[in-house]
């Protein structure tokens, strides 16, 4: 289980300088509930900053947009990003990225108050009537690149003590466990086994005595249970506390006087909450059973979430107050035992919160747990788990069902902290729901913990080696003493130079300096940005198809290759070990078996036979320095010198067929700009602005987009 994003939007580390949510008074006029994305800026910005795409996708929009100015809209599984006011996209409609290809570079454009980049996420399904045009926050995507593993999303409703799950649970490392009344003991043997897990305690009370006294009075039933939360000795040793449990779901007035039971459960919810604030401790608050509240199949947003709304007041109090919102999914089927889980018929159950409430809630920031999922034919008023007598036909196919839908929830991830799966270990009739039963074949929990650590991130693919170029980089001795080429070969052997294959005007990285070193058996790679200053940047070192892989070098893996960050001060290092090693003939004639180039979206230069001399103390060229440079051009003559340099500053492209220069040209005046396309209420335009030479007039030309007539324009 990984998370959607792979690669960071620039190669140096980066800060907010305006996150999600903020200013509500400025973007009310958008017609949002604040800013709807976070606006990041590289740290040590210089004016120039490349943009790299964040995951894996294809662009579906290359444009400029009134707000956005020129953006990228980049799909992947289930969800799209969009990088916006760039100065320049260096992508087209249909190109296929790969995380961390450059996309375009940072600029200013259109609504914006300087170089920043704009970077939002839509999450599918999603509703552009929810007060954000649809987009969430994505700060927790973007702090969870290069981090380890992420838990398991599934984990256990535990309704017994659990002493016989330590292996299970160890190897499953889930997301969430909920304990239904829950001991001291219980808790901190769950902390050793399950480190990351996040652990919601259960108060049991009966649903008639919760129902009753929220009903009755919602703001001294919320004394009373926070009173007895503080009474129990685990309260302070969870990360949540719940108390009610799927009580007062109704949108209906009690006895025909308002409030409804949703709003009695707001206003008991809100009440409970400011009282864990005051003695220290969060809520899972509002505790929903599978399919409540109501959620109308309809379009309209108030309309749909006419239920919901009854406890806006206590969601927006958790989403600012670090509470969590928990709910429960089940899914059944009464046709299918193989798609049970998430058959049809179920799914507006089973995905009510994904695919129904997320979409349309304005409340983009708080964070949701699922404290039961899983199998349950309450759906169809038949009382069963998985092992319904319609439940899956295997211990291994219900396993099976979870791991499909673990597909569809894991770009939920930054919402729903996980998902405890009913249950471990009940009692009172609740035996089929067991997934720490040995039945039909095996136990689902562990089964399931056999799935997790069989997902492994897949293999990266090797870099391609560079190819072409001419420039040789300086060469240096242990010393420090300024030598050659030649003098390189000489003494270890015919080392490749691989110089990026660039044409004039581009970017890349040039091997500017390598340096013979010994002493350590390390090799020590720098990348630096055009002016000298470190950037962070992934650098590999490559030996595919080497004659030593199998003798022993430490960084040797089955692919031959390893890529690596270098650090804020541009440096990276990797360890060499006894396959590192080559042995020069006189003459020499063999090649170290390592490579070396920086893997970027730029070009970059290679050295090839990279290694250490054999009967030394680990002596060998194993310091380099790469640096982005611009690919000046040979020009032969001036005239040649002129044409080039005026090509490279170009910044207008005529087109005197156009309808708009056609226009222009025909009323005297000559484009100051190139054309671009704008969308305004709902009607799109193609605009161009010109002047005219002799009175200094300045003009704004337009006309519909694609049907190119009439054009009119409008004088500044």
């Amino acid at each position: 289980m990984s998370n959607i994003f792979k690669a960071f939007p620039f190669a140096q580390p980066h800060r907010i300088t305006q996150a999600w949510g903020a200013n509500p008074d400025y973007y009310e006029q958008f017609g949002l509930l604040g800013h709807d994305g976070v606006d990041l800026v590289p740290e040590n910005y210089t004016g120039t900053a490349e943009v790299y795409a964040c995951h894996d996708g294809e662009v579906i929009e290359n444009a400029w947009q009134d707000n956005l100015g020129n953006y990228v809209k980049l799909e992947g599984e289930g969800y799209h990003t969009i990088y916006a006011h760039l100065r320049q996209s260096k992508v087209n409609v249909g190109d296929v990225l790969a995380a961390g290809d450059e996309l375009g570079i940072m600029g200013s454009t259109r609504n914006s108050t300087g170089d920043h980049l704009h970077l939002t996420i839509r999450i599918y399904p999603f509703d552009r009537a929810d007060g954000w045009q649809g987009f969430s926050d994505p700060t927790w995507e973007l702090s969870q690149i290069d981090g380890d593993k992420l838990p398991c999303i599934y984990g256990p409703h535990v309704m017994d003590r659990g002493e016989g799950y330590r292996s299970a649970l160890e190897k499953l490392n889930p997301s969430v466990i909920l304990l239904l009344h829950p001991q001291v003991d219980d808790i901190a043997k769950l902390r050793q086994w399950c480190p990351q897990a996040v652990i919601v305690g259960r108060m049991y009370r009966s649903d008639g005595e919760y129902s009753g006294d929220i009903i009755g009075d919602p703001v001294a039933a919320a004394q009373k249970y926070n009173q007895l939360v503080l009474e129990t000795p685990w309260w302070d040793q969870v990360d949540y506390v719940q108390t009610n449990n799927e009580v007062s779901q109704q949108p209906h007035w009690v006895e025909g006087e308002p409030p409804t039971e949703l709003e009695r459960l707001s206003i008991y919810s809100l009440e409970w909450m400011k009282l864990a604030d005051q003695a220290g401790y969060k809520c899972a608050i509002l505790a929903f059973s599978v399919g409540n509240p109501d959620v109308k199949d309809v379009e309209d947003v108030d309309e749909a979430m006419y239920a919901w709304k009854q406890v806006y007041p206590a969601i927006e109090y958790a989403e600012d107050h670090e509470h969590v919102v928990l709910i429960h999914e089940y899914g059944a089927s009464l046709y299918d035992r193989e798609d049970s889980l998430w058959h049809p018929a179920a799914e507006w159950y089973i995905k009510r919160l994904e695919e129904q409430v997320l979409p349309r809630l304005p409340y983009k920031t708080v964070k949701f747990v699922a404290g039961e999922y899983g199998w349950d034919w309450l759906i169809f008023n038949q009382k069963g788990g998985w092992l319904h007598e319609l439940g899956p036909a295997t211990a291994q196919q219900a396993v099976d069902q979870l791991a499909a839908m673990s597909i569809e929830t894991q770009r939920w991830r930054s919402r729903i902290l996980g998902y405890s799966i009913f249950c471990v270990g009940p009692g009172g009739g609740w035996e089929s729901y067991d997934i720490g039963r040995d039945a039909r074949g095996g136990r689902p929990l562990w089964l399931l913990a056999d799935w997790y650590e069989s997902l492994v991130p897949e293999p990266p693919e090797p870099p391609e080696p560079p190819i072409g170029g001419d420039m040789i980089p300086e060469v240096y001795d242990i010393q420090g003493v300024k030598q050659d080429w030649d003098w390189l070969v000489a003494r270890y052997g015919p080392l490749e130079y691989v110089p990026a294959p660039v044409v004039d005007g581009e970017k890349y990285f040039r091997l500017m300096r390598v340096q013979a070193t010994i002493g350590p058996a390390n090799l020590k790679v720098r990348t630096l940005a055009e002016d000298g200053a470190p950037t962070q940047r992934n650098v590999t070192l490559h030996w595919d198809g080497a004659d030593y892989h199998d003798t022993g070098c430490a960084t040797m893996y089955d692919n031959h290759f390893i890529v690596q960050m270098t650090d804020s001060q541009g440096y990276t290092g990797f360890g060499m070990g006894s396959g590192a090693y080559y042995w020069p003939e006189d003459p020499p004639t063999k090649i170290g078996p390592h490579a070396s180039w920086v893997c970027s979206s730029l070009k970059s230069d290679a050295l090839n036979g990279i290694g250490m001399l054999s009967g030394t103390n680990h002596e060998g060229i194993l310091d380099l320095v790469f640096q982005i440079v611009t690919q000046e051009p040979d020009y032969e003559s001036l005239e040649e010198a002129m044409k080039g340099e005026a090509d490279k500053r170009q910044c207008i492209s005529l087109n005197p067929g156009a309808a708009l220069q056609k226009q222009i040209y025909a009323d005297g005046f000559v484009p100051v700009e190139n054309e671009f396309d704008m969308i305004w209420d709902d009607q799109r335009y193609m605009v161009q602005k010109a002047e005219n030479l002799s009175t200094g007039e300045a003009r704004a030309y337009h006309c519909p987009y694609g049907v190119w007539f009439p054009v009119e324009y409008f004088v500044y």
